[in-house]
This record gives C-alpha cells, sequence and structure tokens, in this order.
C-alpha cells in the first residue's frame, strides 16, 4: 500500500486498531526519503513530521483534496 493511502487509512480510524501500524507507516515513509539508510536522527525528524501531520488529520473536517495538498506541502516538499 502506498504512503498517501495508508495515511489516508490511518487518520480515517486504523489509528484505533492499529490497521496499518505506526512502525510500518513510518518505515514505509522513511524509506522514499533516505532510503534503507536513514540514521536515527533522519528517522526521528521525519517521525515528528509525520506524528504531527497525521495528529491534525484527525477528526479534521478538510476535504480529500485539501487533504492532500497539505500531505504534499507538509511532508511531500520540505
Amino acid at each position: 500500500m502506498p504512503v498517501t493511502e495508508g495515511c489516508a487509512r490511518w487518520v480515517t480510524g486504523g489509528w484505533r486498531d492499529a490497521d496499518r501500524p505506526y512502525a510500518r507507516l513510518l518505515s514505509q515513509a522513511t524509506t522514499p526519503v533516505y532510503g534503507r539508510h536513514a540514521n536515527e536522527r533522519e528517522e526521528q525528524d521525519l517521525a515528528a513530521e509525520l506524528m504531527g501531520f497525521l495528529s491534525t488529520s484527525l477528526g479534521s473536517s478538510e476535504t480529500t483534496h485539501a487533504w492532500l495538498q497539505r500531505l504534499s506541502r507538509d511532508l511531500v516538499t520540505p
């Protein structure tokens, strides 16, 4: 499952029952950014960014389009 789809699934209720465990989601997000050789600091920074994004997505009433734009702006672009 692509990272975008995994994030969407996580924020729409997957967090409750770990349907897409956060650790796997983080791993899938880390690989495209750093490859399989991220150091601890890089992984921690990405984890903070990812959790911040996911946390602000919980209970949000934004449209899918707005959510995807924010995902791109907050996670993909940096």
